[in-house]
């Protein structure tokens, strides 16, 4: 296969952490270890507003126009582009790809209607039209990428069409069992987003049982509100890396109580350091969770975590490293792309 010129045109990026900006960081990675080229065209090369209600989120003004996209290309020449988003800046990648006639495919990272009705009371129906018309144009269909088959059923259900299932991983290099003390109660952990959305306070109810020792990484804005309603959980902030690695290894559970994700990669994350995971059957923990294996569903988290609680560590471990890798999922990404050429 001749080597390809990608453009990843995003609304998130870096210095953001979270998982749109994770999968593309190493897919990147894996692309450029096999020969190909790559460009991010994201926020920072804009003009951004900070969105209301969401403060450490900033998105691009409306309007981008062809030529700011061209500017910003420079000499690369792109035989791809994939639209990691679904914002401002992704609706003007898609129009310049219209325009010089450049395939295209997009990604389905994030449940947005569960979020804009959850944040803005839009109505779930109005807000699958909008994406249909993002994903499914008319003219020059595309296909969608999407993380697990539970997703690709939803979408479909909704009207979606040419939906593709592309898996994501984890990093082995970092993600892996480590040396732990035995904690002196079961210690769980929240790993993620510190936000309504992710339906943290599910995880820190289980505080009042009174069993538990809770541990939340990540920043969000409702860690200032949660961190004083919940005086006995300890709040990290920000890890990644190493220093992420070795939470989740300290950790007996991984709870992941989000009900919005499409696939969750602290889950996978969190397998690979040998922490079993509970969660609720939603999307995502449905389609990586295996029951009783590496992890534990169930409607009521508490029954989740006491299950998960006899899990053999070397089996969670072993199930991740065998199902999840960034080399098998870019191979996934290119097969899609080279259906397009």
């Amino acid at each position: 296969m001749n080597p390809l010129n990608i453009l990843f045109i995003t609304d998130t990026w870096k210095p953001h952490v979270n998982g749109v900006v994770r999968s593309l960081e190493h897919t990147i990675k894996e692309l450029e270890a096999l020969g190909h080229q790559t460009k991010v065209i994201g926020p920072n090369d804009f003009r951004t507003l900070q969105v209301p209600r969401y403060p450490d989120l900033d998105v691009v003004f409306p309007g981008v126009r062809r030529s700011q996209i061209k500017a910003k290309l420079k000499d690369f020449t792109p035989h791809h582009i994939h639209i990691a988003t679904e914002g401002f800046l992704g609706m003007s990648g898609r129009r310049y790809a219209k325009y010089y006639k450049i395939p295209i495919s997009t990604a389905y990272h994030t449940q947005i209607p569960m979020y804009l009705k959850k944040y803005f009371y839009i109505p779930q129906p109005i807000s699958y039209k909008i994406l249909r018309r993002f994903h499914n144009p008319k003219r020059r269909p595309h296909p969608v990428m999407v993380s697990t088959s539970t997703m690709k059923t939803q979408l479909e259900s909704h009207g979606f069409k040419d939906i593709r299932i592309r898996s994501l991983g984890f990093d082995a290099s970092v993600f892996y069992p480590r040396p732990r003390s035995a904690n002196p109660r079961p210690r769980l952990l929240f790993a993620g987003r510190i936000a309504i959305e992710k339906n943290v306070k599910a995880f820190l109810a289980l505080d009042r049982l009174n069993l538990y020792d809770l541990v939340v990484v990540g920043d969000g804005p409702k860690r200032k509100d949660y961190a004083l309603e919940f005086p006995r959980v300890t709040f990290l902030g920000m890890k990644v890396h190493e220093e992420l690695a070795q939470v989740y290894a300290s950790a007996d559970v991984l709870v992941f109580p989000s009900l919005t994700d499409t696939f969750g990669m602290v889950i996978i994350e969190a397998m690979a350091c040998g922490t079993p995971v509970a969660a609720y059957p939603a999307p995502g923990p449905i389609d990586i969770i295996e029951q009783g294996k590496n992890g534990y569903l169930s409607a009521d988290l508490s029954i989740a975590v006491r299950e998960c609680l006899s899990i053999s560590r070397q089996t969670t471990a072993a199930i991740a490293l065998q199902k999840y890798s960034w080399r098998e999922s870019t191979r996934q990404f290119i097969d899609v792309l080279h259906q397009q050429l």
